[in-house]
């Protein structure tokens, strides 16, 4: 399949339509009937609790996991992996390997255009360009992680998913992440990230979800809500919101 660009997605229409979407793990309901639409230039930050089903929530919107109901559609001609790009847990990083080197072997896995460029372009934007010759196991866990996120952008995918997207990264580091959310948001592509650090995820969002036991129990435009009032105590708010649901 070609590469997908963002001129392959229609901007009138919902880039992605997540449509009564469930997910059992085992015995677990994890994620309960969940639906909505993501655009161009939109930046969806979801807040929940731990176990609320936010890291499968953005695994089923990359692939990884197939809901047991309902539908995921991506309105691209050619949807191809590259369409999406994936920050979790887990780096994808080789720690034998350096920070160049790491880009290097995932710039061609997926057919990167120019890498040698690219990846200059990319570790400049995330302030690794000292580090390029550094061996991965001797890097700090944050600047281990601002690798990862280059692996995730290599492609230039028009979906970003960022799961616990400050994590691990120094005011510095969280610097540049801002920069590169923001980037993407004025590029035309599109974001979905969960975090724990609230306020930097409120300061992004311009779409809000909040997931607890695996529903969402509130979703819409960030401008709609209180966001004073979620900066506080989300998911009281979020309750208050549901009618105590």
């Amino acid at each position: 399949m070609n590469e997908t660009t963002y001129s392959d997605i229609d901007g009138g229409k919902p880039w992605v339509q997540v449509k009564n979407v469930s997910v059992q793990l085992g015995f677990r309901h994890v994620l309960r009937d969940i639906s909505f639409d993501l655009f161009a230039g939109r930046i969806l930050t979801i807040l929940g609790p731990n176990a609320a089903g936010k890291t499968t929530l953005l695994r089923t919107l990359a692939g990884a996991i197939a809901p047991d109901q309902g539908h995921i559609y991506y309105n691209t001609r050619d949807f191809a992996p590259s369409t999406i790009g994936w920050v979790g847990h887990q780096s994808f990083l080789y720690d034998e390997l350096t920070v160049k080197e790491n880009l290097r072997f995932w710039a061609d896995l997926q057919n990167v255009k120019n890498p040698a460029r690219r990846i200059e372009e990319l570790l400049v934007q995330m302030g690794l360009r000292l580090f390029a010759d550094e061996r991965i196991d001797i890097l700090s866990f944050g600047m281990a992680r601002r690798v990862s996120i280059c692996r995730a952008i290599l492609s230039n995918p028009g979906i970003l998913l960022l799961d616990e997207a400050f994590s691990g990264l120094d005011q510095t580091g969280v610097g540049f992440l801002l920069k590169l959310i923001h980037t993407y948001k004025n590029s035309n592509a599109a974001v979905v990230l969960t975090c724990h650090q609230v306020p930097l995820g409120l300061g992004v969002a311009t779409d809000l979800m909040v997931l607890y036991k695996g529903k969402s129990i509130l979703s819409g435009p960030a401008d709609r809500f209180d966001l004073q009032a979620i900066g506080k105590d989300y998911l009281s708010y979020a309750q208050s919101q549901a009618g105590g649901k």
